[in-house]
């Protein structure tokens, strides 16, 4: 049985140099020559065979090799690396245990050995069989047998965690430490720290640590001293430490491991895909590109100038920097183009179904397959294979976002799933919906049509696209294969825009295959692009033309191999228009056929069967600067209300009609001006022979009033020209006349609420009418009031109404129907005047005093 103990590596060994020369390599650090021949990656023998070996080993010209020990084995771990865990410059590894020379004290029939997995030392029984890599040179850090050792059980904030906030650092060890000290041998955390800091308790020792995030690595490396201030050996080394990192190095995605880029004119253009857990921006340069010309352009793409055309790989070495952390990526380029891209797979030519959407996804970096193991110029894509849950939601994800239907967040931290790779699709998908299960191992699992569906639709937001629009119209001749109506709704939704699910037929429950796939994801890049070209505003009765879209664009994919390309924006992308949901004949909106305010106008676009929905807002205004209900373009008095109403349809304002006495009169008529004769239209069009300048010359005992409100809802009436005035101490004012409810508000957000509620706004309030005022604080409201009121006779409904003397509610009638109830707000609380029995509690009254609001109910 094997028993693990984690050990770490000295702080002299952190910055260790190593060279390779054909089967050695070399620490320059150490002086220690090390064994990286094939028999280091595939030879195992028990303990003492490995020592025979070593001994016997002649390598490079040498014969003074040896089994190394535990200490030199673990200094050439790497713990920023991971299965394996060993420094970069071994070529022959695995990830598994190999021997060390150095024997268990407590148990010497046990030696220890250490894991390049993940860097950790066990003890293993010596007649068991495991690895062998042999060593030449120095002893390193031989055990010091004289001092005290102890063995370090467990830690938080393990080497290379991420800590960019203050924690508490713990070690747990085998034994009580309280009765020793420590002693602080070097700190880059940004918190100075001395032997008083650290605090002992039984067995564990913790210390407070302050990360300082402008590096991206700190590390605190300390002694444990006895009560004589000897050092105490941890896992046989003198120092133990806290090794954190505050930044993760930029890399690139796992899809650029092998990628292939597409040939024009001898110029090989590849997008590089950077991710970067920690959001740093990320800075790209070429550190070496096998003899030929490469550059990074503005849009992260790898430039390389080949000039061997006939050359299939090209390695590029590029190195990325967020600032912090430096990365360097070795790249497999693959030339590929349109002329080349019939060969390029082994198992996919131009007789194999699907084909054009296999080649064209390809060429837009959507799909490149695997390897071919029996030629390296070549890829396998196996289109005929079912396409698991994994590749499917790289390729439909990645396919978006190179489309820029979607922009792919840069994740730092991601849904486990397997494979690993696949962590940050199955979170996106996760968090858009568009996957509705849970897997273990995605690469086993295999997407249904129906899933599909889903996938395509939550991904790129289709559904919400379409909100609002019918799709009774699609049927499936198998609807009720559908595992729900849901994932029926996402099929129709799909085949809308023409993606998928195109046939009468669905098969829902059915897998589908990668040649399959890679058509669908060939439709996305064929979705048209566009952008609608409209006014955001017209006036009523006025007419507005869609102007030609804007940036339009569309792939294709040709049935003639070979030929795929930009659809020239002048054709074959079919457009049509609606406005509110009615098809439009041409290009021109009639907007006295609309609604005031909020309007939308739609376009289809059709790309050869694959579709796309654009949107637009924009707003048919009805402008009447002085609230009087008449469009300025037909108001003669555009600026002043008082001239708006011609309740006896003479054509002449009523306040005309009233000074000069001209209710017998229509517009056309001629009437003595004293000295002449003026046509009524002539009259009107001066406002008069001489029109009152202000409202007070023609209002009736009209009286200026201040009615006290407070903080909060109150319900007040009174004569109002200008609502704004008093909005800067009020959240929102309303009124409800003609079964209508009107708002006013000043302040963003609720405006903004009124404006989507489209809620006429209140531009005045008129004697007789109720309102209610939402006040900030207390504040004194002034209004202009007189003695008229706005009738007493009222139908059916409810009324929200004032007036400005005290009256009895007996004076208010409802006309041809019963009086149900009454309700006024006063001093916070309701009360209630109602002919049927009040058992609700409520007080109640018989008045309503002046410039009071109150509530009246007809049946």
């Amino acid at each position: 049985m094997k028993l693990i103990l984690f050990l770490l590596i000295g702080i002299n060994l952190l910055f260790a140099d190593f060279s390779k020369s054909g089967d050695i390599v070399t620490d320059n650090t150490t002086g220690l020559f090390w064994q990286d021949n094939s028999d280091a990656k595939e030879l195992t023998k028990t303990w003492q065979e490995a020592i025979d070996y070593c001994e016997a080993l002649k390598l490079g010209g040498y014969s003074d090799w040896r089994l190394p020990n535990k200490n030199e084995l673990l200094s050439i771990v790497d713990y920023s690396l991971y299965i394996p865990s060993i420094n970069s410059t071994f070529e022959n590894i695995t990830s598994g245990y190999y021997w060390s020379s150095t024997t268990n004290a407590d148990s010497t029939s046990y030696a220890w050995d250490v894991d390049f997995g993940y860097g950790g030392a066990g003890n293993y029984g010596k007649t068991g069989s495991t690895y062998v890599r042999c060593v030449r040179g120095g002893q390193f850090e031989p055990f010091d047998n004289s001092l005290k050792t102890l063995s370090l059980e467990s830690e938080n904030f393990q080497d290379n965690s991420l800590a960019k906030e203050s924690f508490t650092k713990s070690w747990k060890f085998s034994e009580d430490i309280s009765a020793y000290s420590v002693e602080v041998v070097s700190n880059t955390y940004s918190n100075s720290l001395t032997s008083s800091d650290f605090t002992f308790s039984q067995d564990t020792l913790l210390v407070p640590l302050t990360p300082d995030t402008s590096v991206a690595e700190n590390m605190l490396v300390v002694k444990l001293l006895d009560e004589n201030g000897n050092t105490i050996m941890i896992d046989n080394s003198k120092t133990f430490w806290s090794k954190t990192l505050t930044n993760t190095p930029p890399t690139l995605d796992e899809n650029q491991q092998y990628q292939i880029a597409g040939y024009e004119e001898g110029t090989l253009i590849l997008p590089l895909l950077v991710y970067d857990a920690d959001g740093d921006s990320v800075s790209i340069s070429v550190k070496s590109s096998d003899g030929e010309s490469a550059s990074i352009n503005s849009n992260n793409e790898l430039v390389l100038v080949s000039t061997d055309n006939t050359k299939i790989i090209h390695k590029v070495v590029v190195t990325l920097s967020d600032g912090k952390s430096t990365t360097d990526k070795e790249i497999n380029v693959l030339r590929f183009d349109e002329t080349n891209i019939a060969s390029f797979y082994s198992d996919a030519n131009g007789m194999t179904k699907n084909f054009n959407y296999i080649a064209y996804a390809t060429l837009k970096g959507a799909i490149w397959g695997s390897e071919d193991p029996s030629d390296s110029t070549k890829r396998v894509f196996r289109p005929s294979h079912n396409a698991s849950m994994a590749e499917t939601l790289k390729m439909v994800i990645i396919s978006a976002s190179i489309a820029k239907q979607i922009e792919m967040p840069n994740y730092e931290s991601v849904l486990q799933v397997y494979p690993e790779w696949a962590g940050k699709y199955y979170t996106y998908a996760k968090e858009n919906s568009a996957i509705d299960f849970s897997s273990d191992d995605l690469s086993s699992t295999y997407i249904t049509r129906e899933e599909l569906a889903r996938l395509i639709v939550k991904t790129l937001k289709l559904d919400e696209r379409l909100a609002g629009f019918s799709l009774l119209s699609i049927t499936f001749s198998d609807a009720d294969s559908f595992s729900n109506s849901t994932l029926l709704e996402y099929a129709k939704i799909a085949r809308v825009f023409g993606l998928f699910m195109t046939s009468d037929t669905a098969n829902p429950q059915g897998e589908i295959t990668r040649g399959e796939l890679s058509k669908v994801i060939s439709k996305i890049f064929m979705m048209p692009y566009a952008k609608l070209n409209i006014p955001s505003s017209v006036e009523y009765g006025e007419s507005l033309t869609i102007g030609e879209l804007l940036n339009k664009k569309a792939s294709k994919v040709d049935t003639a191999l070979g030929s795929y390309g930009e659809i020239d924006s002048s054709g074959e992308v079919i457009v049509e228009y609606a406005v509110n949901g009615v098809v439009l004949s041409d290009n021109t909106i009639e907007a006295s056929k609309l609604n005031i305010g909020e309007n939308k106008v739609i376009a289809l676009l059709d790309n050869n069967g694959v579709r796309d929905f654009l949107f637009k807002n924009f707003t048919v205004t009805f402008s009447d600067t002085d609230g009087d209900g008449v469009q300025d373009s037909q108001d003669v008095w555009s600026d002043d209300a008082r001239y708006s109403k011609d309740d006896n349809q003479n054509g002449i304002p009523d306040i005309l009609d009233f000074i000069y006495d001209l209710e017998d009169k229509t517009a056309s008529d001629t009437i003595d001006n004293g000295d002449s004769s003026v046509t009524v239209e002539q009259v009107i069009a001066d406002g008069g022979y001489t029109a009152p300048a202000t409202s007070s010359e023609y209002e009736q005992n009209t009286t200026s009033l201040t009615i006290p409100l407070k903080a909060g809802w109150n319900l007040v009436s009174g004569s109002i020209t200008n609502v704004a005035e008093i909005s800067t101490k009020a959240s929102i004012i309303w009124k409800y006349t003609n079964s209508q409810w009107r708002a006013f508000s000043n302040k963003a957000d609720i405006k903004t609420v009124i404006d989507n509620a489209q809620l006429p706004n209140i531009a005045s309030i008129y004697n007789g009418e109720g309102f209610w005022v939402l006040a900030d604080d207390d504040f004194d409201l002034s209004i202009s009031d007189n003695s008229s009121t706005n009738g007493t006779s009222h139908g059916a409904g409810w009324h929200l109404l004032g007036t400005n003397n005290d009256i009895s509610l007996s004076e208010f009638g409802c006309s041809n129907s019963e009086f149900v109830s009454a309700w006024k707000y006063k001093n916070n609380s309701w009360l209630l005047n109602t002919t049927i029995q009040n058992s609700l509690g409520f007080e109640s009254f018989d008045t309503v005093e002046a410039n009071e609001g109150f509530w009246l109910k007809c049946k």
